[in-house]
Formats: structure tokens, C-alpha cells, sequence
């Protein structure tokens, strides 16, 4: 059985209850100790009916078979650190457990037969009074092996229950024992009275401790322990006690791994920044080229004006002849002047000094415009009342 189970990737307890579950006989023990004596012990048969077949997942069962024993291998080595404090503090009462003690022989029972403490800076219990020296001797192990991992005895922040602490983190324990319902017999002075009126039940503390982890910290894992047959709250102190010291540990790793996710969340953010900056310029860079673009687009569109207009007014000139009428004289005057409005060149577009190749260095945050005479500008909008104009009288479409 033990050679076969390992083979499968199982227990040999895990074999023998799928022997049991298939009635498949198996060697009583010693079986085989007896074969290589020299004794000739009858086989047990097979039971009749269909044959049978069985199949293990051998990778998938020694897979998990491995993940136990280092899980195993993980406790082991937890508890080895605690272990030695734990032995040498078997004769030793800590100060909190007499301070427990002193404490616990002040209070009363409720009706339940439990002695409750609450806030006193000690353990949260609800306990019965045969359980007060289990605890007393828990407390003082687990102290001391804490002790010796630079874990010091505190208060919750509301100043009431124990905590264990180390590096600004705490872990406390309540320790409590369950109820259990029972009937009595009604007394004479109740059988007087109808059955529906009794009130028969009775509660009595079970013997079996419980334990329980507490922290403001969350955490995932074990955190509850309950007494057994085998092993009671002073056996299991050595395991509570490397819970708790793993517990403290595992926060202050989270608190580093907060702080270094606050740092590389502020670097994202500086590189963020600087990479927005960098877009932002670029895209004004692009808004400036494009802007010259426009103007140059609109020079020429100018252009085109002034050119139709001025062959307009040459022609009317031509028509009134040499002696126009004095009307016909202001008007072509006022005419030539216009003109001028209508004329890119007029007011220095294009300047190559100033509308020549783009030198991206210069340009300046708040600078969105390359050319900013203010006449031009104003001719640009010209271009618009033409289109509006042209648009309204039906004589076509503007390129603008």
C-alpha cells in the first residue's frame, strides 16, 4: 500500500479508502513481514462480479501532492523560528498572563457559566472558569516567542483590546468557547403551570477553545483555531504565535509595496506630464503651420480679388474716357483707394525674413498666429463678406 500509493501520486490512507469503497481486500498488517519470514498466509479473493478498472491522475495527484509538502516545508520552517522560545518559556509566567489572571479572578460568570473581559488592554475572551489556566499558560508562550521577534505587547486604537505589534501593525486574539443547548426537568413549581409556558433550556460552555486572529489590516489566510482531542491552545501556541509573526510580516511588505507603487505611480505621473507637454507643443507647432498655410491661402484669394476688382475699375475708366464727369472722377478715385485694401502686398505679405522657413525654436506658447498685422487680419475677413455676398446673389460658390 505504501509502495503503490506513492506511485499513484496519493496517501496510503487515500489508497486504502478507495480499496474500502471498491471492496477491494487489502493485506492485513504485517502481511508482508510474515511473506519474507517464510509463512504462506492465504490471499483474500477478489470479490466476484464485473471487472473493474481504476485510473489515478498521477501527474495531476504528485503535482498536488507536491504542493502540500512544500506548503509542509513552508510551516515547518515558521514554526522552527518560534519553537525554540516556545520551549524555553515552558516554566516561565509572562507579566500579561498575570495580569490575565488577575484580571479574570475579578469577574463573574453570567447566567451561561462564561467570564467575559472586554477593553481592559488583555485578550477579548468569553471563556468558562476551567479554561482560565489553558489560557493563562497560552498567553505567556506566545508572548514570550513573539518577544523574541521584536514583537512588543500594545492597545487597540480605542485603547481596549491587546495587540501584537511590530512596525506600526497589530494583531489581536479573542478567545472564546461555544454554547451548547440543553433540556432540563421541569421543576414542581413549573408542572403547575402548562407545558407551553416552560422554559426548559439550559446552555453549557463546550470544552473546546476557540481562537481567533484580529487586525485593522486585512488579511487573507488562516485566522481561527479550535481546540482538539490531540492538540490543545497551549500545544497550538506555536502555531499562533508564527501566524501572527508571518501576519506582521506580510503587512509591513504590503506597506513597503504600497509605498513603492505611490513612488512609481508619481513617476508615471512626472513622465505623463512631461510627455503632455511635449504633445502640446507639438500639436501648437502644428496649429502654427497650419495658420500659415491659411494665410498663404488667403493672400492668394486676395490676390485674386484685387486683380478682378482692378480690371473692374480699369474698365470703368476706359468707358467714361479721358474727361469723366466730376461723380465718375471721385468715385475711380475712391475706387484706386480701395484697391488697396484688397492688396496682399500693401502690407508687407509675403515678408520672407518674417514668412519664410519655419524655425520651430522660436515659436512661443501664447504665439498662435505667425503673421499678426492686424490689417491683414482684418482683409481675411473681407474674404468672408465676399462669400456671404456672392452666396446671397446666387453668383456661385467661394473657394473660400
Amino acid at each position: 500500500m505504501s509502495r503503490l500509493s506513492k506511485e499513484f501520486g496519493i496517501s496510503d490512507v487515500a489508497l486504502a479508502k478507495t480499496c474500502k469503497k471498491y471492496d477491494i481486500p487489502r493485506p492485513p498488517r504485517g502481511y508482508w513481514a510474515r511473506i519474507q519470514n517464510g509463512y504462506q498466509d492465504k490471499q483474500t479473493a477478489l470479490p466476484k462480479g464485473e471487472n473493474l478498472t481504476i485510473e489515478f491522475d498521477v501527474e495531476s495527484n504528485q503535482r498536488n501532492r507536491k504542493i502540500i509538502q512544500q506548503q509542509k516545508e513552508k510551516e515547518e520552517k515558521k514554526l522552527a523560528v518560534v519553537q525554540p522560545a516556545i520551549e524555553m518559556a515552558q516554566n516561565l509566567t509572562h507579566p500579561v498572563a498575570e495580569r490575565f489572571r488577575e484580571r479574570i479572578d475579578k469577574i463573574n460568570p453570567d447566567k451561561d457559566g462564561l467570564l467575559n473581559m472586554k477593553r481592559v488592554g488583555l485578550p477579548c475572551v468569553e471563556i468558562a472558569e476551567d479554561a482560565v489556566d489553558r489560557v493563562a499558560r497560552f498567553l505567556s508562550l506566545l508572548a514570550y516567542a513573539l518577544a523574541e521577534q521584536k514583537v512588543t505587547l500594545g492597545k487597540s486604537s480605542d485603547g481596549g483590546q491587546l495587540l501584537f505589534k511590530r512596525d506600526g501593525f497589530g494583531v489581536g486574539i479573542k478567545i472564546s468557547q461555544a454554547l451548547v443547548r440543553e433540556e432540563r426537568e421541569p421543576t414542581l413549581e413549573e408542572k403547575r403551570k402548562p407545558s407551553w409556558e416552560w422554559d426548559l433550556s439550559v446552555y453549557r460552555p463546550t470544552e473546546k477553545l476557540t481562537l481567533v486572529l484580529q487586525s485593522e489590516e486585512r488579511f487573507y489566510g488562516r485566522k481561527k483555531w479550535t481546540e482538539t482531542n490531540a492538540n490543545d491552545i497551549v500545544n497550538l501556541a506555536a502555531k499562533i504565535a508564527a501566524r501572527i509573526d508571518e501576519l506582521l510580516r506580510e503587512f509591513e511588505e504590503e506597506r513597503i509595496a504600497a509605498i513603492e507603487r505611490e513612488k512609481q505611480r508619481e513617476a508615471r505621473k512626472v513622465i505623463d506630464e512631461k510627455n503632455r507637454r511635449i504633445q502640446k507643443r507639438l500639436d501648437h507647432i502644428e496649429k502654427i503651420k497650419a495658420g500659415r498655410v491659411r494665410e498663404l491661402v488667403r493672400a492668394s484669394m486676395l490676390w485674386k480679388e484685387h486683380v478682378a476688382v482692378t480690371e473692374f475699375v480699369e474698365e470703368c475708366e476706359s468707358r467714361w474716357g479721358s474727361s469723366p464727369m466730376p461723380e465718375q472722377e471721385a468715385w475711380l478715385s475712391w475706387a484706386k483707394e480701395a484697391l488697396e485694401d484688397l492688396c496682399p502686398f500693401a502690407d508687407g505679405y509675403p515678408d520672407p525674413e518674417k514668412h519664410g522657413a519655419l524655425d520651430e525654436s522660436t515659436i512661443e506658447e501664447e504665439h498662435y498666429y505667425y503673421s499678426e498685422e492686424k490689417a491683414f487680419v482684418r482683409k481675411t475677413q473681407m474674404l468672408k463678406d465676399i462669400q456671404k455676398l456672392t452666396e446671397k446673389r446666387g453668383y456661385g460658390s467661394s473657394s473660400w
